[in-house]
């Protein structure tokens, strides 16, 4: 089993610390310290009538089925769709997203930056409330809000209480439609965005996948999906002013186009009363037009970048694909990023290069496919002593290889089967997942039976199946290949 399989691996003599109490024969003791005796201690709690009952919530059935059946659907004014799915929880908590797509590709040429920073003002100053005052009310109300976007749209997470709810989307029209973006407070997110980009320039982690991104998906400048170099991106922060983020949240933000989630314990119809007096007649001057991602076959590169007198280093692959997840092999190819680098315990990637050759701090891999546009993704990494750069390429390519001839087991599969199976319960039964996952369903009008009818194909997938999407779909000679270190380390 896994389990057994970590205990072999991590419970080896080397690998524990040891510790031994001796107590003292004759302890000093501070005899100053008051001791009470029962009589006191029971006059002193005799009035203590203890804090206020905790509400305890419903034993909660996460079944695709359950879901769908107590999930309801509703809309603003405007037609902005509302997925409400309440539920009795623990001290009366409630979850809840509200995501805002805006733009089409013609307005947000060369405002990457501008939408990033547009975003990440939101929260930092309104018309009515300053950064701090803001965060002390969203603290008042026992709410953890956070707001974070760019250029094609803008998301709040927020986690309350039932009584509480109404008045934080109240406190919601001040961070989404009274912004003031002032100039101090840009200033200060300018410093510390450029802080961040100027640590990731040594950073060869940063590097590696930022080039990969760059090469793999070779959008024009201009376009607000591209990947920009780094000091690209300093650059254009630093020519942002406060008026073109004015301009681009008047031109561009509002609410006729979105999705908003509410999981948990709340009044549907106080909710439904606050969410339209805040989004349901709200409108952008510039309409919604989704941005499609693009599948390009490029061909593939092996890059070394320097970064001087960096301790660590990075290895990285990526390939792009054009499958999206309504593609025959979709399930197949989970299961086989599953078995070869997704596994947290255990996976080809880890055990070779972690376990068995000792060369990475940590490795794996990912994949994932678009459910709009037939792009996915295929991404593998190691992080490593810039020395063993090379031993690591060697063993990623010569594991991949021998996947590629000799296939993945049957008993590899049956354990990715059952990680992956039971990870996505657990999923469904975290209330901020599952309003993730039902938001994402309403841009798709998906029900939970998409998700349902993905896992039966996990469940029916055979290991013959898996291996002949992994060698059809996973080309060695299409992976762009980009490593990081400090080169004075492995000369």
């Amino acid at each position: 089993t896994q389990v057994q399989k970590a205990a072999e691996a991590y419970l080896i003599e080397s690998n524990r610390s040891l510790g031994r109490f001796i107590p003292t024969q004759d302890p000093v003791r501070a005899d100053s310290i008051k001791r009470f005796s029962q009589d006191e201690i029971d006059a002193m709690v005799k009035d203590y009538e203890g804090r206020e009952a905790v509400a305890m919530g419903e034993d909660f059935d996460p079944s695709f089925d359950n879901i769908d059946a107590r999930t309801e659907k509703r809309q603003l004014e405007q037609g902005t769709p509302v997925v409400l799915l309440p539920k009795k929880t623990r001290g009366e908590s409630v979850v809840m997203r509200v995501r805002l797509d805006i733009g089409h590709l013609d307005a947000l040429r060369d405002q990457k930056v501008v939408g990033q920073l547009t975003a990440g003002l939101l929260m930092r100053g309104t018309e009515n409330y300053s950064r701090q005052a803001l965060k002390t009310a969203f603290d008042e109300l026992k709410a953890t809000v956070s707001v974070y976007g760019g250029a094609t749209g803008t998301t709040a997470r927020v986690t309350t209480t039932k009584e509480n709810l109404p008045k934080v989307i109240e406190l919601l029209e001040e961070v989404f439609r009274k912004p003031v973006f002032d100039e101090e407070e840009l200033q200060i997110l300018k410093r510390e965005q450029i802080v961040s980009l100027e640590q990731q320039k040594q950073q060869p982690n940063s590097q590696v996948f930022r080039t990969l991104g760059r090469h793999v998906f070779p959008y024009e400048p201009s376009h607000p999906k591209y990947q920009m170099p780094i000091d690209d991106e300093i650059a254009a922060i630093e020519a942002v002013t406060s008026d073109e983020l004015k301009a681009f949240h008047a031109e561009n933000y509002g609410a006729q186009a979105g999705e908003i989630v509410v999981v948990g314990d709340f009044d549907e119809a106080t909710v439904m009363a606050a969410l339209n007096d805040v989004f349901g007649n709200w409108h952008s001057k510039n309409s919604y037009e989704r941005i499609e991602s693009q599948y390009v076959e490029v061909e593939s590169i092996n890059q070394f970048i320097d970064t001087p007198d960096k301790a660590g280093a990075a290895f990285g692959v990526m390939m792009a694909l054009p499958m999206s997840d309504e593609h025959e092999d979709y399930a197949a190819m989970l299961m086989a990023n599953q078995m070869f680098g997704g596994g947290f315990i255990s996976s080809r990637l880890a055990n070779r290069l972690r376990q068995q050759d000792g060369l990475s701090y940590g490795a794996g891999s990912s994949f994932n496919a678009g459910s709009f546009d037939p792009v996915a993704t295929f991404v593998a990494y190691a992080i490593c002593a810039p020395e063993n750069l090379p031993k690591v390429e060697q063993g990623f390519n010569e594991e991949l290889q021998k996947v590629l001839d000799e296939g993945f087991t049957a008993e590899e599969l049956v354990d990715a089967k059952k990680a992956v199976l039971q990870n996505n319960v657990l999923d469904r039964a975290k209330d901020a997942r599952l309003a993730g996952t039902l938001q994402s369903n309403i841009d798709l009008e998906r029900s939970m039976q998409w998700q349902k009818n993905l896992e039966q194909k996990i469940v029916d997938l055979t290991v013959a199946e898996v291996n002949a999407a992994f060698k059809k779909h996973i080309v060695p000679e299409k992976l762009s290949i980009v490593k990081a270190g400090d080169t004075s380390k492995i000369e």
